[in-house]
């Protein structure tokens, strides 16, 4: 019986961790959500400030921040944004997988900036990569002070004369079952003037277009840092949530297996005292004869 009941205290244990996955399925749910509905918001709120920023385009435009603006550095500043926290299934593995094949392709230098601990401890020891700059954590639901706080750096990293560009790795959130890697260009800001587009000769603006536009392009950045910011946590409550799924059902899967088990052996030592108590019986039966 000793084996059987060290197989109920491990089938015990195994199901008070299926509660725990369970809970925390449960919990990466609903900050999912709760994501979901800021990258919608905030999508709309880009193409808007894109729509404006389009319609005053002038040669006027006297910031360092667009193409052409600031002098071609051969250094590109890489934004890579991973996770925090573990138990998010492949998703730092992914990104770095994706920054290997990127960095393949680039001819220039690359510096890293790398946003979440776990990220930073798997590539911190590589030769491959030159940090330099990390932040430790991205609050479960970003915020625009926080995309704020990361541009401010990257601005002031792009007016250096050695950097040129600046762009960002993330995972892009499409479905629950398939956020995959992208990346984005930051810096410089590239606008086209689309078909159908009034231009800022026909616009009147107050106090003046530079002001307008000194006003409209530090936020048209911190909105693009900020969905990125948002997709790659959607992405990590997203693995996050069908890791702790794909656990919970492992977990029931193990517990049941083991239950079976361990009814067999307590059946098998069950028939065999029966057997030895009838065994006993027929002796006593038999002495009584004589």
């Amino acid at each position: 019986m000793s084996k059987a009941r060290f197989l109920l205290r491990r089938i015990q244990a195994i199901k008070n961790t299926q509660k725990t996955t369970y809970a925390m399925k449960l919990v990466a749910g609903a900050k999912l959500k709760k994501v979901q509905a800021l990258i919608d918001g905030n999508r709309l709120y880009e193409a808007k400030l894109l729509y404006s920023l389009k319609a005053l385009y002038s040669d006027q435009f006297s910031s360092p921040l667009f193409e052409g603006k600031h002098s071609e550095g051969p250094v590109e500043v890489i934004v890579v944004i991973g996770s925090s926290r573990g138990l998010c299934g492949a998703l730092n593995t992914n990104i770095r997988k994706f920054l290997n094949d990127f960095l393949a392709k680039r001819t220039n230098p690359c510096k890293l900036f790398v946003i979440g601990r776990k990220l930073f401890e798997s590539l911190q020891f590589s030769k491959k990569f030159q940090i330099i700059d990390w932040v430790e954590d991205s609050p479960d639901i970003p915020s625009i002070k926080f995309a704020q706080q990361i541009n401010k750096k990257l601005i002031d990293l792009f007016f250096t004369d050695e950097v040129g560009r600046v762009t960002i790795i993330y995972t892009h959130f499409t479905s629950v079952l398939s956020p995959k890697p992208a990346y984005k260009l930051l810096l410089p800001l590239i606008l086209e003037l689309a078909d159908g587009l009034q231009s800022s000769d026909s616009v009147l603006f107050e106090p003046s277009l530079s002001e307008v536009a000194d006003y409209l392009i530090p936020r048209l950045l911190d909105t693009k840092m900020l969905e990125a910011l948002l997709e790659a946590k959607c992405s990590e409550q997203a693995m996050r949530m069908v890791a702790m799924e794909n656990a919970t059902k492992n977990a029931g899967e193990l517990a049941a297996k083991l239950t079976l088990i361990a009814n067999k052996l307590r059946q098998s030592s069950i028939t065999s005292e029966i057997l030895d108590i009838i065994g006993g019986a027929e002796a006593t039966k038999k002495e009584n004869q004589f």
